[in-house]
């Protein structure tokens, strides 16, 4: 039957559209504007459709599957509850916005149309993985590098063929709402393209948006066309206030009197004083890296004066901290030297007596020369902020924990 035809015709695009895009099928397939005529009052019919669209594409963009879509409206029906929706009466005195879709059905006595250069959707086909009633499921290949194969190439072509049909008819659609006069407005090409017969499948082919099916005939349509120059259009952005803009302005009209300021300014470079590991490590280097924070953490967090570790003994022995001595313990610095930002943590600082002990502790190795320029920044940093005065001597010292060696760095 006719019926049992529209039906199939729908289904066979079923696992491909959302709940919004199954609907319009379905009002499509059964012309449902036309024959909404027969049954009473359009626009309150066509309100009530409009108001289903949009519960089915909120419902879509919350991951509403067709068969939960399905459960929700029967759950409205049978539990006897009520889609309220406000009904927007029609004044005489008015302009309606609304795309395309929603305006099947209706008539206007003029309509503008904008957006004509807005390229068509074509998001669908741009996945790696793309599933087609005739070529199946199309997947690329991996030779050195991701390649898509043919079956790609002539998904695209038929995707290219079918999107444009199904948006000259759409644009039939939009230019038959008018009664009396339809405007569009757009930016058509300067060449003109007289086409006394069919605009030919090469052209037709490479449609890519309305504006460029309207390039494809603008000959025929000269005498229609009205040249805009903007700048002399006077078009002003004054519909964003309530009021007039002269509300806004100060009735007394004084006078605001200003002058430009020029401040001095110059980049600064930041960089860090500790060692930065920019390449890619192997698991031993992982491993030794965070065994090498765990002591860091134990030197950082126990006292040297009263701890019972054998490596932090080691330590308060090799440098002799004593009750006397000042323990600056995990001392971060940021400062600026010659349009240079510094920043950077020293391990330990000890003061004792008329001495400034600067620790750099490694895990072991202590011969990188790297760690010179390291610990340079931070002599740098000890003798202008804390030995302003030069009276204290600054000693420099690379410490290997395992090894229990330390040694003295000379600046």
């Amino acid at each position: 039957t006719l019926l049992y035809k529209k039906c199939l015709k729908i289904c066979e695009n079923i696992d491909k559209l959302n709940n919004y895009e199954l609907l319009l099928n379905i009002l499509d397939e059964f012309d449902f504007y036309k024959n909404s005529i027969k049954v009473g009052n359009i626009e309150d019919t066509i309100i009530r459709v409009n108001n289903l669209l949009n519960i089915a594409d909120n419902l879509s963009n919350m991951g509403y599957t067709l068969s939960d879509f399905k459960k929700y409206l029967d759950k409205m029906i049978n539990g006897n509850s009520e889609i309220t929706y406000k009904d927007s009466l029609v004044e005489s005195n008015s302009v309606k916005i609304m795309n395309i879709h929603k305006s099947k059905g209706l008539e206007f006595p003029i309509c503008y149309f904008s957006l004509f250069h807005k390229g068509f959707n074509k998001e669908d086909i741009k996945s790696r993985f793309v599933y087609d009633n005739k070529y199946g499921i199309i997947t690329p290949y991996f030779d050195e590098g991701i390649g898509m194969t043919i079956l790609k190439d002539l998904l695209k072509d038929k995707y290219n063929l079918d999107n444009i049909s199904e948006k000259l008819r759409l644009l039939y659609v939009a230019v038959t709402r008018a009664k009396e006069k339809m405007i569009i407005v757009s930016s058509l090409d300067e060449e003109r393209n007289n086409v006394k017969d069919i605009v030919d499948n090469n052209i037709r082919s490479k449609y890519n948006s309305f504006l460029d099916i309207l390039n494809s005939i603008s000959g025929n349509l000269s005498k229609y066309i009205k040249n805009i120059n903007i700048n002399e259009v006077g078009i002003t952005k004054d519909y964003m206030y309530g009021s007039s803009k002269n509300d806004f302005l100060d009735s007394n009209n004084n006078t605001i009197n200003y002058r430009t300021i020029n401040i001095e300014n110059e980049i600064i470079e930041t960089k860090h004083a500790s060692k930065i590991i920019n390449e890619l490590i192997d698991k031993d280097t992982k491993n030794k890296l965070d065994y090498g924070t765990k002591i860091h953490k134990l030197f950082e967090t126990e006292n040297f004066l009263t701890s019972n570790n054998v490596r932090i003994k080691n330590l308060v022995s090799k440098f002799n901290i004593n009750n006397n001595t000042l323990i600056y313990k995990e001392h971060e610095f940021v400062y600026e030297k010659e349009s240079t930002l510094y920043h950077g943590i020293i391990d330990l600082v000890l003061i004792d007596n008329n001495v400034i002990k600067i620790i750099d502790y490694k895990l072991k190795n202590i011969s990188n020369e790297k760690y010179i320029d390291q610990l340079k920044v931070y002599y740098d940093y000890i003798n202008i902020v804390l030995n302003k005065d030069n009276k204290k001597d600054i000693e420099v010292y690379l410490y290997s924990i395992i090894d229990d060696l330390i040694t003295r760095i000379n600046f």
